[in-house]
């Protein structure tokens, strides 16, 4: 069984719902509360001292070849800085002082500019409080840098709480004549949106059953009646594959047209799902998974607008509709729509790298994500990357075959509403990313040494954090993603609407630290790290080279990974981690439990190399008792495993699995049938409950203590069982 925890209502932003067929149609666990309880939190955590600070930080897992910039010093930050000053909805421009602040994030960035070249010191933009409305992206380039290693710092005022938005308020609500209980809004021509908000809290996207039985086509779908064809704008329904085209992804595409009973899916979304190789194939042994025959679970049309707290928007008549949840008066709630795809984001290039800013105790709210609503739909391949494009189903990532010159798997990703690249000593301390349609945070290729410290993550229609691309496996130089600190940050319930998306997902990197954060109710990995590992099931080749290296993973607490799909883990790695024992990642001190869908909670999956997997804790694994008979010898107990062929050293873990190793499935046909080659077990040991783990061991993984103390993490219950049986027992 699952277990559930009550959140502490001080910090609780999300309220559960019901997890339907359809992930955005019925988020997991949790949507949105108060935007209030968002901004509490924030400013509890605007008030973390650079002390704190220092000690979350590790030298031992920097980068061996940055730097330490003094804007990183606390004596540095606490000189005599620049301070300019904004607050939202003000009247006139403002001059960015404390009695005349500037009224934009915009206006504050274009007076900094010119100045930023020879200030020498510190530039402060303090957020006063209130909600900063964007109309378009809020963008910064190496332009905006600190200079001469000091920062510029974008922070909340004391006792501030700002929130950087990209949605608009629907207003003008009437009741829908004809109708049970649902109202309706006009709405801007230009609006188009994916997610609706009331009162703080995210609402399903209609969806029920069809009045309908599909056939499958090799357009679309025959239905048993022209029912369908008789429904208002029925080109923007969509269907959503819950464990397809393979078990480990939920694809959508949308219906291009209906005539009679023939049901015609968009192209290419609808080829790039449906014609993957079959297995036994050489594309289908590389990893590309499988082609799309689940039964789909419709959504967004306002026919299937039945249940409250449901919403629909018809971008024909620029009308939306929504049944109200009991309580819920349409005539006062506060409704907000997302109208951007990025709230911030920054790019700069290998020569002049964006570099030494800073965002503190600020929450970033209310953006949206088109990409699914095209023709491309969402044809994911894993971990949120997908497929796009004519004929993308024939290739391997844009490559001709294995032995293509171009990058192996390359897919697009889904983005991060806030957003750098190639980038230098970025700093996210103490803010928020909620209420958002895609991933929170996307620090993409080229991004060095920055840090994520003590955030919140939740309520994301994809990740809540990605680190680097797969579509640059050989970078060098200034393309390198390298030296990135993800530390005591808590992510939880995302993943509302892309479920095959991790909490946290890191492609090719090196030196990365990943320390200290706790991970809640996620419908598929906690961490993913590592891409490319697929081509091992070649005979004549081996995993694809990659950079990757010196990655540490630490102390980390994970509860409930795995909730919805199959085939990932609490901690998940693919691929070649390093070039030797003293560069391999490791894999360390890290609590995961209660998993309750069928993966190893510390998988090493295809063409795992150098990683060593040491002194972690599994606990409440899952059971299967048939395992064994579907893969001859391994174990009934997914603790740890996948398949990893090494080199690969597990040593010093705690699981109720006797040997880690009794997980590797790597000569199982379906792995390849390649043998292991350098796995070592040594010191494991199994256990009948977490008393018989060293306490420091129990006491170190997930948050903490400082941070504890602000962001009110979920509480691990006791006891907890040693197993859960999938599927259930009877």
């Amino acid at each position: 069984m699952s277990i559930r925890r009550p959140r502490s209502p001080v910090t609780e932003i999300v309220t559960p719902v019901p997890r339907g067929a359809a992930a955005q149609a019925s988020p997991r666990g949790a949507a949105a509360q108060a935007a209030a309880a968002v901004i509490c939190l924030t400013a509890a955590l605007l008030s973390m001292t650079s002390a704190a600070h220092a000690a979350a930080r590790s030298p031992a897992t920097r980068n061996p070849a940055a730097g330490s910039p003094a804007t990183r010093n606390p004596a540095a930050r606490n000189a005599a800085a620049l301070v300019v000053y904004v607050r939202p909805g003000g009247s006139g421009t403002g001059i960015g002082t404390r009695s005349s602040p500037y009224t934009s994030l915009a206006a504050a960035r274009d007076a900094l500019r010119p100045r930023l070249a020879s200030l020498g010191r510190n530039a402060i933009v303090e957020l006063e409080d209130g909600t900063y409305s964007l109309s378009r992206p809020f963008t910064l380039t190496a332009a905006d840098s600190g200079r001469g290693g000091h920062e510029v710092i974008y922070q909340a005022a004391p006792g501030a709480h700002p929130v950087v938005s990209g949605g608009i308020r629907i207003t003008g609500w009437r009741r829908q004549p004809g109708s049970a209980g649902i109202w309706a809004a006009r709405v801007p021509r230009w609006l188009r949106t994916r997610q609706l908000y009331v009162n703080g809290q995210r609402s399903q996207v209609a969806q029920g059953p069809l009045p309908v039985t599909l056939t499958q086509t090799a357009t679309g779908y025959t239905a048993s009646s022209d029912a369908l064809d008789h429904w208002s704008n029925p080109a923007q329904i969509e269907f959503v594959y819950p464990g397809g085209p393979s078990n480990w992804t939920e694809a959508r595409c949308r219906v291009a047209a209906i005539r009679g009973t023939a049901v015609v899916m968009d192209q290419p979304c609808w080829s790039n799902s449906t014609l993957r190789p079959t297995p036994g194939t050489a594309l289908y042994k590389s990893g590309f998974g499988q082609a799309l025959t689940v039964y789909p679970v419709a959504t967004d049309a306002y026919q299937l607008l039945t249940e409250p707290g449901q919403w629909y928007l018809n971008d024909l008549t620029h009308r939306i509709y929504y049944m109200p949840l009991a309580g819920q008066d349409m005539t006062t709630a506060t409704v907000i729509a997302p109208r951007l795809q990025t709230l911030v984001s920054g790019a700069g290039t290998v020569d002049r790298p964006i570099h030494d800013i800073e965002f503190r105790g600020i929450t970033f709210s209310y953006a949206t994500w088109l990409e699914p609503s095209t023709r491309n739909g969402y044809s994911d391949f894993q971990a949120g990357t997908f497929l796009t494009g004519p004929g993308a189903y024939r290739l391997q990532g844009a490559c001709d075959s294995p032995r293509s010159s171009c990058p192996y798997a390359a897919y697009p990703q889904v983005p991060g509403n806030v957003s750098f690249r190639d980038d230098r000593r970025l700093t996210f301390d103490g803010d928020a990313f909620v209420h958002l349609g895609a991933a929170g945070l996307a620090l993409g290729d080229g991004s060095r040494d920055d840090r994520v410290i003590g955030s919140l993550f939740t309520d994301t229609s994809a990740g809540g954090l990605i680190i680097g691309g797969v579509d640059q496996p050989l970078a060098r130089g200034g393309e390198l993603t390298s030296g990135n600190q993800i530390l005591d940050n808590y992510l939880h319930d995302v993943a509302a609407e892309y479920s095959d998306c991790a909490a946290i997902f890191v492609g090719y990197a090196q030196y990365t630290a990943i320390k200290h954060n706790q991970i809640d109710d996620v419908p598929y990995s906690g961490i993913s790290i590592g891409w490319g590992g697929w081509l091992e099931r070649f005979p004549y080749l081996g995993p694809l080279s990659n950079y990757s290296r010196g990655n540490i993973i630490a102390a980390n607490l994970i509860f409930t990974p795995m909730q919805a799909l199959i085939d990932g883990g609490g901690i998940y790695s693919n691929g070649i981690e390093g070039s030797s024992a003293a560069n391999a990642e490791l894999i360390e001190g890290n609590m995961v439990l209660d998993q309750p869908h069928p993966s190893w909670a510390i998988y090493t999956d295809n063409g795992t190399q150098y990683v060593r997997v040491k002194d972690n804790v599994v606990y409440d694994a899952l059971y299967i008792p048939l395992a064994p008979l579907v893969l001859p010898g391994v174990s009934p107990f997914f603790s740890f495993g996948g398949c990893g062929g090494g080199p690969i050293d597990y040593d010093g873990n705690y699981s109720v699995q006797s040997d880690p190793a009794a997980g590797l499935v790597s000569a199982n046909p379906s792995c390849g049938g390649h043998p292991l080659d350098g796995v070592t077990v040594e010191a494991n040991h199994v256990i009948d409950s977490l008393d018989q783990v060293p306490p420091d061991l129990l006491n170190s993984a997930g948050l903490s203590a400082p941070y504890q103390a602000r962001l009110s993490p979920a509480p691990v219950p006791s006891p907890l069982p040693p197993y859960t049986q999938y599927p259930p027992s009877p």
